[in-house]
């Protein structure tokens, strides 16, 4: 009996060693698959190391930049080289894609940018108004670009946090699952391409999608639109901003509504920037993000197409003009009066 005991014993930890090196064998392929193979984060490094790359331009022209930072609706939202082309504005384009959470592309913003800059922030207002942030992607851009300060920026990182991020690697089963089908149907890896980006950073798209229909049962119910995490978040955001000497402010982005539910969605957001201002400078524009055109938008309600990028951008140039003053009254930028702003429909 003592013999069998003491053989289960040896063959216990056997056992457990056994477990643990497959876990490990597999935590390394998982991590292997994410930096090297894995199309969605390959073109999203790709992208921001050419937004980068345009940060230090600007830095270089300029002396200083106004970065953008947001979901996907700033990617394919804001045209940097236009604004500095035609209105001489040092804008960075640091818009990234909204399921990498709000903590990735504000620190993504965050880290890009230097004392005497401005951070824009034009986050999507559900990333202000849910409590739930989803990181997982963000970790494993930060993670492929060697810069995990993009994820823990005004963070205390203990080894154990630095450790948890590393759990992060692993894809997901539905990725792995629609990657076998993209595989096996013939589609490409990836929905966007590096070479449909502009100068600047504007993702472009030659994709068209119908606009889904709303309804006024689609508008927010809640007083408050903020958040109880949105909140604390945007005071997180300020202070570190502060602690940095980088000026901040809110900007809302633009979305497709149809006319019919465009008013109270303008009322809706104008709340909103309300709740904002209380903790930061907001820019606030006649559309409060609420774009009726179905034709302007590509693939999303989100995305604008090239075209209507660029006209919005021609908007963002006028208000940064006439608003600047509320974010850095020291800047020597002020109006031009030979510049004109396409006015886009109510």
């Amino acid at each position: 009996m003592a013999y069998q005991q003491r053989g289960n014993c040896l063959r216990f930890p056997r056992l457990s060693l056994a477990l643990l090196g497959a876990a490990i064998l597999a935590g390394f392929a998982g991590a292997a698959y994410t930096f090297r193979l894995n199309p969605e984060i390959k073109f999203w490094s790709a992208v921001a190391e050419h937004k980068l790359d345009w940060v230090e331009q600007m830095r270089e022209e300029h002396g200083y930049v106004i970065g953008i930072v947001g979901g996907s609706t700033t990617t394919f939202g804001i045209d940097a080289n236009h604004l500095h082309q035609n209105h001489h504005l040092p804008v960075a384009n640091l818009g990234l894609h909204m399921g990498m959470g709000r903590e990735t592309c504000v620190g993504f913003g965050m880290t890009s940018l230097q004392s005497g800059d401005t951070l824009l922030l034009s986050l999507e207002p559900h990333m202000l108004e849910d409590d739930v942030d989803s990181s997982s992607l963000g970790t494993q851009l930060a993670l492929a670009l060697s810069q995990p300060n993009i994820i823990n920026w005004g963070k205390n990182n203990s080894i154990f946090s630095k450790l948890s991020l590393l759990a992060q690697l692993q894809p997901g089963g539905y990725h792995l699952v629609t990657m076998l089908g993209k595989l096996l149907l013939g589609q490409p890896p990836y929905r966007y391409t590096v070479s449909q980006m502009r100068p600047g950073g504007l993702q472009t798209t030659e994709q068209r999608n119908s606009m889904p229909m709303f309804s006024q049962s689609s508008m927010p119910k809640k007083e408050s639109r903020l958040s109880a995490s949105g909140r604390s978040f945007l005071l997180r955001t300020r202070a570190e901003a502060a602690k940095r000497k980088i000026q901040v402010a809110y900007l809302l982005p633009w979305a497709y509504k149809p006319s019919e539910i465009s008013q109270p969605s303008r009322a809706s957001n104008a709340a909103l920037l309300e709740e904002i201002r209380e903790i930061m400078p907001v820019l606030r524009e006649s559309q409060m993000g609420v774009h009726p055109i179905p034709e302007d938008f590509a693939d999303t309600v989100q995305h604008l197409t090239k075209d209507a990028a660029t006209r919005r951008s021609e908007v963002l140039a006028q208000t940064l003009k006439n608003q600047w003053s509320n974010i850095n009254p020291d800047s020597k930028l002020r109006v031009d009066p030979s510049t004109s702003s396409e006015r886009f429909p109510e």
